[in-house]
């Protein structure tokens, strides 16, 4: 998905991993991060997050896509905390 990098991995189980989320199919694709940032403002499910990935590169966002992400969810209303490490 090289035109779709951003991918919003959710689930409402708190005994399931993003990872199998993903394996699941519980996952939207977004060509911007302020594409993704919107999507999960707006994800009903309470675990969530956004990763890049072009087919080339997988990562978790840099800071100043984590910044985006947080300042898109403030003006929304919402918090953005990590859970579990």
């Amino acid at each position: 998905m090289r035109d779709r990098p951003y991918r919003l991995l959710s689930t409402d189980d708190p005994d399931r991993t993003l990872g199998e989320a993903l394996a699941a199919g519980d996952v939207t694709y977004h060509a911007t991060i302020l594409d993704a940032a919107n999507a999960f403002a707006k994800s009903g499910d309470p675990y969530r997050t956004v990763i890049y990935d072009d087919g080339c590169q997988a990562r978790d966002l840099n800071r100043d896509e984590e910044r985006l992400l947080e300042n898109v969810c403030a003006k929304l209303g919402f918090d953005v905390e990590e859970v579990g490490a």
